[in-house]
């Protein structure tokens, strides 16, 4: 079958392919009847995922309540709200298919700007009283829990905020979670359209179009220091100018370890940001143009009104021989 880029006009029209799920009350804001999936309309029109991770999110509070959630997360505690005042972002965190209904609550501190991850348990909320807001919107360790070796994954069904993500995101959060232990749904990620997206801790790695076959590989693969790129859609707390030059130079080199780039130097040109990257003993210098989508539609299932998605575009890649002589290389469509 081949699918036309629909227009503003026709995104909302019947989809007999739509899997309905099976989701709380709750949980869950249904779409308008017969209304396409934000998630389902943004993969006919092959929307790229690179560059579509949070580019301020650096700090993190994940704090396990099982629901139901409220749209924002902050409202559950002063705590909470303080630390998102502060520029740390608070999700809520449940276990697939066996929430615990009382106490204890799984707490984690994440910095992935220098990634690490303390966690512990509270019997109730209120002992997030103790947490140092200050120490973790600075970046530094808060000593309010053991150091987490192992990696944590946080797999978005928040309902309420977008259909979509409950309907792909339950069966791969519960898919990752046969393998690993430290495996959560959680509230609002960003990107409802990429649903099932995920995120990876501690190196804020976020991931999106998975299913219940991918979502496992994804979750193996970042466990042994690997990314499975075709579902990669940036690092959080990068510019996206930046990940989507980091995406397009690992395509190139089929560079996937999580720790093979460092970005070198980012500067803006005019319409577009030049991307000095660092792989390995190699240099490449990434021009990403940005833009927009020619095509107007709903980006999230609550959306009331059609936008144009934003657009990143590779249009140049260089390697750097030395720090003199550039090499040019041919610039595979993104």
């Amino acid at each position: 079958m081949v699918l036309t880029s629909p227009s503003a006009d026709d995104v909302c029209a019947t989809d007999d392919s739509i899997v309905t799920g099976d989701t709380p009350p709750d949980d869950t804001t249904p779409r308008a009847p017969g209304r396409v999936g934000c998630s389902t309309v943004a993969r006919r029109l092959g929307e790229p995922l690179a560059g579509t991770a949070p580019a301020g999110t650096t700090r993190w509070l994940l704090v396990e309540h099982p629901g139901p959630w409220p749209l924002q997360p902050a409202q559950l505690s002063p705590v909470l709200a303080r630390a998102e005042a502060a520029g740390i972002r608070v999700q809520l965190i449940r276990r697939p298919a066996r929430r615990r209904r009382v106490s204890p609550h799984q707490i984690y501190v994440v910095n992935t700007e220098r990634p690490w991850v303390e966690g512990r348990e509270i019997a109730d909320l209120a002992e997030l009283a103790a947490l140092d807001v200050a120490a973790v919107a600075a970046g530094r360790r808060p000593g309010f829990g053991e150091t987490v070796a192992g990696p944590v994954f946080l797999v978005c069904t928040h309902g309420r905020r977008d259909a979509c993500c409950a309907e792909f995101g339950r069966p791969v959060a519960a898919a990752i979670a046969r393998d690993h232990a430290a495996a959560w749904e959680t509230t609002h990620l960003g990107g409802d359209r990429f649903a099932a997206s995920a995120v990876c801790f501690p190196d804020g790695l976020y991931f999106g179009r998975l299913d219940p076959a991918s979502g496992p590989e994804v979750a193996a693969a970042y466990a042994r220091g690997e990314i499975v790129l075709p579902h990669f859609r940036g690092r959080a707390g990068t510019p996206d100018a930046v990940q989507a030059a980091e995406h397009h130079v690992r395509m190139h080199l089929d560079a996937r370890g999580t720790a093979d780039l460092a970005t070198r130097d980012v500067t803006p040109d005019g319409a577009c940001t030049a991307v000095v990257l660092d792989v390995r003993d190699r240099r490449f210098r990434v021009l990403v143009e940005h833009g927009e989508s020619a095509v107007r539609r709903q980006l999230t299932c609550r959306a009331t009104e059609a936008t144009c998605a934003p657009v990143r575009r590779v249009v140049g890649l260089t390697e750097v021989a030395g720090e003199t002589r550039p090499a040019v290389l041919a610039v595979a469509a993104t």
